[in-house]
Protein backbone atom coordinates (compact mmCIF):
# COMPACT_ATOMS: atom_id res chain seq x y z
CA UNK A 1 0.00 0.00 0.00
CA UNK A 2 0.94 3.64 -0.27
CA UNK A 3 3.58 4.77 2.26
CA UNK A 4 4.17 1.16 3.35
CA UNK A 5 7.46 -0.60 2.97
CA UNK A 6 9.63 -3.50 3.98
CA UNK A 7 11.61 -3.84 7.18
CA UNK A 8 14.58 -6.18 6.78
CA UNK A 9 17.51 -6.96 9.03
CA UNK A 10 20.58 -9.09 8.55
CA UNK A 11 23.48 -9.91 10.82
CA UNK A 12 26.53 -12.10 11.16
CA UNK A 13 27.70 -13.44 14.51
CA UNK A 14 30.91 -14.88 15.90
CA UNK A 15 30.57 -16.87 19.08
CA UNK A 16 32.94 -18.77 21.32
CA UNK A 17 32.72 -19.94 24.90
CA UNK A 18 33.70 -16.50 26.20
CA UNK A 19 32.92 -14.09 23.32
CA UNK A 20 29.95 -13.02 21.26
CA UNK A 21 30.23 -10.46 18.47
CA UNK A 22 27.49 -9.45 16.08
CA UNK A 23 27.51 -7.04 13.15
CA UNK A 24 24.25 -6.18 11.42
CA UNK A 25 22.41 -3.85 9.11
CA UNK A 26 18.76 -2.99 8.71
CA UNK A 27 16.49 -1.03 6.36
CA UNK A 28 12.93 0.28 6.60
CA UNK A 29 11.61 1.28 3.16
CA UNK A 30 8.33 2.79 4.41
CA UNK A 31 8.03 6.46 3.53
CA UNK A 32 9.74 8.61 6.17
CA UNK A 33 9.87 12.39 6.30
CA UNK A 34 13.30 13.89 6.65
CA UNK A 35 13.91 15.91 9.80
CA UNK A 36 14.22 19.09 7.76
CA UNK A 37 10.91 18.17 6.02
CA UNK A 38 12.38 18.54 2.52
CA UNK A 39 11.33 14.98 1.57
CA UNK A 40 8.51 12.69 2.65
CA UNK A 41 9.59 9.45 0.96
CA UNK A 42 13.03 8.80 2.49
CA UNK A 43 14.17 5.36 3.71
CA UNK A 44 15.54 4.74 7.16
CA UNK A 45 18.49 2.39 7.55
CA UNK A 46 21.32 1.65 9.90
CA UNK A 47 24.07 -0.58 11.17
CA UNK A 48 24.84 -2.02 14.59
CA UNK A 49 27.58 -3.87 16.44
CA UNK A 50 27.59 -5.68 19.74
CA UNK A 51 30.34 -7.42 21.63
CA UNK A 52 30.04 -9.47 24.78
CA UNK A 53 32.59 -11.21 26.95
CA UNK A 54 31.96 -13.62 29.80
CA UNK A 55 34.52 -15.11 32.12
CA UNK A 56 33.57 -16.92 35.29
CA UNK A 57 31.03 -14.82 37.17
CA UNK A 58 31.73 -11.67 35.15
CA UNK A 59 30.08 -10.41 31.97
CA UNK A 60 30.77 -7.30 29.88
CA UNK A 61 28.70 -6.08 26.95
CA UNK A 62 28.93 -3.11 24.61
CA UNK A 63 26.61 -2.01 21.78
CA UNK A 64 26.92 0.61 19.07
CA UNK A 65 24.40 1.65 16.44
CA UNK A 66 23.90 4.23 13.70
CA UNK A 67 20.76 5.22 11.79
CA UNK A 68 20.05 7.55 8.87
CA UNK A 69 20.59 10.94 10.51
CA UNK A 70 18.49 12.72 7.87
CA UNK A 71 15.42 10.71 8.93
CA UNK A 72 15.98 9.38 12.43
CA UNK A 73 16.00 11.75 15.38
CA UNK A 74 18.02 9.05 17.20
CA UNK A 75 20.95 8.81 14.81
CA UNK A 76 23.29 6.91 17.11
CA UNK A 77 23.40 4.71 20.17
CA UNK A 78 26.13 3.43 22.46
CA UNK A 79 26.04 1.43 25.67
CA UNK A 80 28.22 -0.53 28.02
CA UNK A 81 27.14 -2.90 30.78
CA UNK A 82 28.69 -5.18 33.36
CA UNK A 83 27.11 -7.94 35.39
CA UNK A 84 28.31 -10.16 38.18
CA UNK A 85 26.63 -13.51 38.87
CA UNK A 86 26.79 -15.27 42.21
CA UNK A 87 24.64 -18.27 43.04
CA UNK A 88 21.01 -17.26 42.33
CA UNK A 89 21.82 -13.51 42.09
CA UNK A 90 22.93 -11.26 39.25
CA UNK A 91 24.04 -7.67 39.90
CA UNK A 92 24.27 -5.44 36.84
CA UNK A 93 25.20 -1.86 35.98
CA UNK A 94 24.94 -0.10 32.67
CA UNK A 95 25.11 3.20 30.86
CA UNK A 96 23.65 4.21 27.49
CA UNK A 97 23.56 7.26 25.29
CA UNK A 98 21.16 8.00 22.45
CA UNK A 99 22.66 10.60 20.11
CA UNK A 100 20.43 13.29 18.66
CA UNK A 101 20.75 13.70 14.90
CA UNK A 102 22.79 16.66 13.71
CA UNK A 103 19.95 17.28 11.20
CA UNK A 104 17.44 17.92 14.02
CA UNK A 105 16.21 21.51 13.52
CA UNK A 106 15.25 22.08 17.18
CA UNK A 107 18.47 23.40 18.74
CA UNK A 108 17.05 23.11 22.28
CA UNK A 109 17.10 19.30 22.13
CA UNK A 110 20.09 17.20 23.19
CA UNK A 111 21.27 13.60 23.65
CA UNK A 112 19.50 11.28 26.09
CA UNK A 113 21.58 9.53 28.77
CA UNK A 114 20.51 6.56 30.87
CA UNK A 115 22.18 4.77 33.80
CA UNK A 116 20.87 1.64 35.47
CA UNK A 117 21.63 -0.68 38.39
CA UNK A 118 19.70 -3.91 38.84
CA UNK A 119 19.63 -6.98 41.05
CA UNK A 120 17.99 -10.17 39.76
CA UNK A 121 17.16 -13.16 41.92
CA UNK A 122 16.35 -16.57 40.43
CA UNK A 123 13.51 -17.89 42.57
CA UNK A 124 13.46 -21.06 40.43
CA UNK A 125 14.93 -22.01 37.02
CA UNK A 126 11.95 -20.27 35.41
CA UNK A 127 10.92 -17.49 37.83
CA UNK A 128 13.01 -14.34 38.35
CA UNK A 129 12.51 -11.26 40.49
CA UNK A 130 14.38 -8.14 39.38
CA UNK A 131 14.65 -4.78 41.13
CA UNK A 132 16.20 -1.84 39.30
CA UNK A 133 16.91 1.87 39.53
CA UNK A 134 17.30 3.95 36.37
CA UNK A 135 18.48 7.52 36.04
CA UNK A 136 17.40 9.13 32.75
CA UNK A 137 18.74 12.50 31.71
CA UNK A 138 17.00 14.53 29.00
CA UNK A 139 14.29 11.92 28.36
CA UNK A 140 13.17 11.77 24.70
CA UNK A 141 15.86 14.38 23.88
CA UNK A 142 13.96 16.93 25.97
CA UNK A 143 11.15 16.89 23.40
CA UNK A 144 8.76 18.19 26.05
CA UNK A 145 9.93 21.42 27.69
CA UNK A 146 9.58 19.91 31.20
CA UNK A 147 12.10 17.17 30.27
CA UNK A 148 14.85 19.46 28.95
CA UNK A 149 18.02 19.22 31.00
CA UNK A 150 16.09 17.24 33.60
CA UNK A 151 17.02 14.04 35.38
CA UNK A 152 14.30 11.46 36.16
CA UNK A 153 14.67 8.49 38.47
CA UNK A 154 12.68 5.35 37.71
CA UNK A 155 12.31 2.48 40.19
CA UNK A 156 11.26 -0.92 38.92
CA UNK A 157 10.28 -4.32 40.21
CA UNK A 158 9.69 -7.09 37.70
CA UNK A 159 8.56 -10.69 38.08
CA UNK A 160 9.45 -12.85 35.06
CA UNK A 161 8.37 -16.37 34.14
CA UNK A 162 10.09 -18.32 31.35
CA UNK A 163 7.89 -20.72 29.40
CA UNK A 164 9.24 -23.94 27.99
Amino acid sequence: EQDKGIFAISSVSWKSEAYLMRLGAWVNTADHSTLDETASNADNYGVYFLAGYTRGNHGLNTRLGLANSKVSKASGFSSVSYQYSYDAYVLGIGAARVYLSSAEPDTLLDDTLQYEVYLRYAMTNAVFLTADIQQIYNSDFGQRAENRDRSNTVYGLRLSYLFG
